[in-house]
C-alpha cells in the first residue's frame, strides 16, 4: 500500500500500523453494546490527546536521535556490521524484557562515540546526512 507508518495507532495498538486510524467506542454513553460505534468517552479522549501523545512523542523523538547517532557512528567506523546484526538482537531481547545486554551495549558504543576524535578529512556533513538518510529510507522499507 505504500502507506507511512501511523506512529500514534502503532503505539497505541503496540504493532506497526500504516495509514489512517479512526478510533470508535462500541459502548452507548449509557454503557451498552448495542453494536453501535460511538465517539470514544471523554476521558480516553482527554488521555489520548495529552499524556499518551507526549509519550509517543517522546519515544519517537529518542527513537530518532538513536537512529541517527548509530548511523553517524557507523558512517565513521566506531560501529560495523556485525555489531550493528548484534545490537538488533540485543534490541529484539529488550523488546521481549530482557533489555540488560542492550543497554550495556549502548553505552559502550556511547562511550566510543564520545571518546572518538574529528571526524575525518574527508568526510563531509552532506555525506554524512546523506549515509543516516539512505539508512532510514532503508529502515522504512523494510529493513534492507
Amino acid at each position: 500500500m505504500n502507506m507511512d507508518t501511523n506512529w500514534f495507532a502503532s503505539a497505541l495498538f503496540n504493532q506497526q500500523l500504516c495509514g489512517p486510524v479512526v478510533l470508535v467506542s462500541g459502548t452507548s454513553p449509557t454503557g451498552e453494546y448495542d453494536g453501535d460505534n460511538y465517539d470514544l468517552p471523554e476521558g480516553f479522549y482527554d488521555f489520548l490527546t495529552t499524556q499518551f501523545t507526549r509519550r509517543v512523542a517522546d519515544t519517537y523523538n529518542e527513537t530518532m536521535i538513536m537512529t541517527a547517532g548509530l548511523a553517524l557512528a557507523k558512517h565513521v567506523g566506531i560501529v560495523g556490521d556485525e555489531e550493528m546484526e548484534q545490537l538488533d538482537a540485543e534490541l529484539s531481547d529488550a523488546i521481549d524484557g530482557d533489555e540488560e545486554a542492550f543497554l550495556r551495549h549502548m553505552k559502550a558504543i556511547a562511550e566510543r562515540c564520545n571518546s572518538f576524535g574529528p571526524v575525518k578529512e574527508n568526510d563531509t556533513m552532506e555525506a554524512m546526512i546523506a549515509d543516516m538518510e539512505k539508512m532510514l529510507q532503508d529502515e522504512a522499507e523494510g529493513g534492507k
